[in-house]
């Protein structure tokens, strides 16, 4: 199953590639390598404990995405994920689990009702219809 070889990646902040990557940039390479959608290399510079400033950019990422809202989840879905009414998080639907990575796990996890997605309370999926963007452009 491919979504072992991402397991074990290490969080950073802004990191888009298998060195390092945050929960967008997990959602990204995955969506790259597995089922050939690119998406934008956005890597804005934010302050991490800001939960308004973190739920505007993940609301810019879905105005960037071409992607339709669903209510049954498929494999590579976009998984967005809310705190304190804010969308703050967002991870891959992936059989039937939610691959993702915080800071707090240090590296990318598969935990569908596990501890490190207790604190999130409201869901939204999103399924990206084509990409817009070519793996030159990155």
């Amino acid at each position: 199953m491919f979504q072992y070889n991402y397991i074990g990646i290490p969080y950073v902040i802004g990191g888009r590639d298998f060195s390092g990557c945050d929960c967008y940039g997990l959602v990204r390479l995955i969506l790259l390598h597995e089922y050939n959608l690119e998406l934008p290399l956005y890597s804005k510079e934010f302050d991490f404990y800001n939960l308004k400033e973190r739920a505007d950019i993940i609301t810019g990422h879905k105005d960037l995405i071409p992607a339709r809202e669903v209510f049954d989840p498929q494999d590579g879905d976009i998984v967005l994920l809310y705190y304190r009414n804010y969308p703050i998080h967002m991870g891959l639907w992936v059989n039937k689990r939610i691959y993702h990575t915080t800071q707090k796990l240090h590296s990318v996890c598969d935990k569908e009702n596990g501890r490190s997605l207790q604190k999130y309370h409201y869901r939204e999926y999103y399924r990206v219809l084509h990409s817009n963007y070519t793996k030159e452009s990155i």
